[in-house]
């Protein structure tokens, strides 16, 4: 019997060697740093190398579906069908995984976005990856965001000083960024916008920052979804 790890062996070792994955992207708008693409597939080409295991992309079919903004503008909604295969260099072992990515592009970058993203978390979940990534954790929030219901804990807990941190509504930059993207970006009017969170200003919004968003995302596709008045 040899004594050469197989794939899964080498696969297994690899799971172990990783810890998180290091974070050099930055969301200014939210203030948070987070795991890019690079960095995740920097540190696993290195890990793969040294075990001598290769890794093969291949996309298998691409679905597009036109979508539109609440501008109006032109869009395109675009699934990745992937197929990734790892193979030993010593023994020759191969598996391959099929998965998928998705990803909406008002340009022509809408496939290799979904590509990328398939990529990375398809990476992030075989190998058991942690980022610490807010985005990456479907708990965060305390929203469902099938039907926008808080379920679980909403609120951070208290830190060691004994204080919670500042709100984001009540914070000048966050606030007036979430402002920006809300009344330009989706197109909702000042007046609507606030009756929908029942408050006369920003900063009384006692829901969290991604739970807000998620609200005016519904809203808008409520808006798409009414029909247009008849003309007579």
């Amino acid at each position: 019997m040899s004594n050469t790890p197989n794939l899964y062996s080498k696969m297994a070792a690899i799971m172990g060697e990783i810890t998180r994955v290091p974070k050099t992207g930055r969301n200014r708008q939210q203030n948070y740093d987070f795991a890019t693409d690079s960095d995740i597939a920097d540190l696993i080409r290195g890990k793969l190398a040294a075990h001598n295991i290769a890794f093969f992309a291949a996309m298998k079919d691409v679905e597009q579906t036109e979508i539109k903004s609440a501008k109006g503008s032109t869009g395109y909604h675009t699934i990745a069908h992937l197929e990734f295969t790892f193979v030993c260099g010593d023994t020759g072992d191969k598996m391959s995984c099929t998965w998928r990515g998705e990803a909406d592009d008002w340009g022509d970058k809408g496939v290799s976005k979904a590509a990328t993203l398939g990529e990375k978390y398809f990476l992030l979940k075989t190998f058991v990856m942690s980022t610490g990534d807010p985005q990456d954790d479907p708990d965060n929030s305390g929203v469902d965001e099938r039907d926008g219901v808080q379920r679980g804990r909403t609120q951070p807990p208290t830190p060691p000083n004994g204080k919670q941190p500042q709100h984001w509504a009540k914070n000048t930059e966050r606030a007036a960024a979430f402002y920006k993207w809300a009344t330009e970006d989706q197109a909702v009017p000042a007046d609507e916008l606030l009756k929908a969170f029942g408050v006369k200003r920003l900063s009384e919004i006692a829901e969290d920052e991604h739970a807000a968003k998620v609200k005016v995302e519904a809203l808008v596709l409520a808006r798409q979804e009414q029909p247009a008045p008849k003309v007579t």
